[in-house]
């Protein structure tokens, strides 16, 4: 892989870029990593297929750069009775024995805890059972390599936009963090979710391989803007036609008039913005080379 720096961004991030990809590829015949096995099987393929030819630039890693330095901080942070470290564990699958790694955040006794960081929006749009999926996997290497029992899986949201003026809005969180717990499987589920997911990476015949679902794409909803002749920006961005327009009547616009409205159709935001491998990917050649992509968001 290459590693650019196309925006002049300091070299230190220049250098986490190099060090962040050498360690990308976790996917292997023989290991892989939990976040990559309850991740997409068709992108962790065409990392692995095109490895040598990828062109990765230091703008398009800001966000995980960002989320990364945040875990570290808390790595430093030093609780009594606590532990972490990267874990591996082998696996008896169809395909033969193949490692399964982790590092989950933070154990303590009976407890696991994962750190994120997210918007305050994330919220109400994150993928929960990924969350379920991940922690439920970092319980069964914590069981397995150490023999702890786990009856407690947290996840802990740290919010990079907080804002204190907002607090006490209809539903903003009142602090820069929230936390929840998420449901805890039973062995045989997580064993038969992982023989799952073993089976879909490493198949008898790459061929096999699905491509990414909508889910893995970040397929976005149609969405309806409500704009005003002669601006760029959508005055109110609604889910429904009949959502815009109830909107547009309550507001006294002259739809037709003053304002118009807009369908804006929803797109696979992953593969637009977030994949670093989508032009290897015949799902992508078909739906966006080429094309100019207007997002339904504002």
């Amino acid at each position: 892989m290459k590693i650019t720096n196309n925006y002049n961004m300091p070299a230190v991030l220049e250098e986490y870029c190099r060090n962040k990809f050498e360690q990308e590829v976790a996917v292997t015949r023989s290991s892989i990593g939990v976040t990559a096995l309850i991740d997409s099987a068709w992108k962790a393929h065409l990392t692995r297929k095109h490895w040598d030819d990828l062109v990765v630039d230091c703008r398009d890693v800001w966000f995980a750069f960002q989320g990364e330095y945040k875990h570290m901080v808390l790595d430093n942070v030093r609780l009594w009775n606590s532990l972490t470290g990267r874990m591996l564990l082998p696996i008896r699958s169809p395909q033969g024995e193949i490692a399964l790694k982790g590092i989950p955040d933070l154990i303590t006794p009976f407890t696991i805890e994962d750190h994120k960081t997210c918007s305050v929006s994330a919220i109400w749009y994150m993928e929960k059972d990924k969350h379920v999926e991940q922690l439920n996997l970092y319980r069964y290497l914590v069981e397995g390599v150490f023999g702890m029992a786990i009856n407690k899986l947290v996840v802990n949201l740290f919010f990079n936009d907080w804002k204190r003026i907002r607090v006490g809005e209809k539903n903003y969180p009142e602090a820069p963090s929230q936390s929840y717990e998420v449901s805890l499987w039973d062995v045989s589920k997580t064993e038969s979710y992982i023989t799952s997911r073993m089976t879909t990476h490493f198949p008898s015949d790459d061929s096999k391989i699905p491509l990414c679902s909508e889910k893995e794409r970040w397929l976005s909803e149609d969405k309806f803007a409500i704009m005003k002749k002669n601006n760029r920006r959508a005055t109110k961005i609604c889910n429904t036609k009949e959502e815009a327009e109830e909107y547009a009547e309550m507001k006294g616009y002259a739809i037709g008039k003053t304002h118009f409205l807009e369908a804006r159709k929803g797109y696979d935001k992953r593969c637009v913005d977030f994949c670093f491998v989508n032009r290897y990917c015949p799902y992508w050649q078909e739906n966006y080379a080429g094309k100019e992509i207007e997002a339904a968001e504002e």
